[in-house]
């Protein structure tokens, strides 16, 4: 366990750093959940926010991904998840420009394409005109963009960074999603029991 005193909420960054740590008495104790992964500290706390990297084509993000579904929909509107596609292959262009285009709509476009080889842009109705052109003229941008940003992070492939703050890599179950989100993150949610098996 991280014990610090109550000296830590007269320093700069106890307003930054205070929704992973735990009033024990007169000190502070690090919560589990943020404890066991690297806190960037020196990156804004954006409070119910999950930003996913993921590669479409990697089997592992797949997992990743179908994995995130049933923590999406008991989370609702008490999380906020961005979508960012590294690695530049068809399926991740299509993918970044759905992220970039109908960020709300993200989840669902890639759990739809990693359970099927369907054209799920046209599945969901998600304005195949707007996405193909962004495909052919601004995926590999927005790709690059993802990309630098992992790599500043030193993140893996899946990997997620929760309240822009907590990295969590691999392939997580719901429940552990739950569990790291909530350590960061008040919501209803958290009372809930989800998936402890991976897909």
């Amino acid at each position: 366990a991280y014990v610090l005193d109550s000296a830590v909420e007269g320093t700069l960054l106890f307003n930054d750093v205070k929704g992973a740590l735990r009033k024990s008495g007169e000190a502070y104790v690090v919560k589990d959940g943020a404890s066991g992964a690297p806190l960037f500290l020196n990156r804004n706390n954006v409070a119910g926010q999950v930003d996913v990297f993921v590669a479409p084509d990697d089997e592992s993000s797949k997992r990743a991904i179908l994995n995130l579904e049933e923590f999406s929909t008991s989370f609702g509107d008490e999380v906020h998840i961005l979508y960012h596609v590294v690695k530049d292959f068809n399926s991740s262009k299509t993918a970044a420009c759905v992220s970039n285009l109908a960020p709300q709509r993200a989840t669902e476009y890639l759990i739809c394409a990693a359970k099927s080889d369907e054209d799920c842009v046209a599945t969901l109705g998600l304005g195949v005109t707007s996405i193909q052109s962004c495909v052919e003229e601004g995926s590999t941008v927005l790709i690059e963009e993802n990309t630098q940003l992992q790599n500043s992070l030193g993140l893996q492939v899946p990997s997620f960074l929760i309240n822009n703050r907590m990295r969590v890599g691999g392939v997580q179950s719901a429940d552990s999603l739950r569990e790291q989100f909530c350590s960061m993150n008040e919501a209803a949610a958290c009372l809930k029991e989800l998936k402890k098996s991976l897909v």
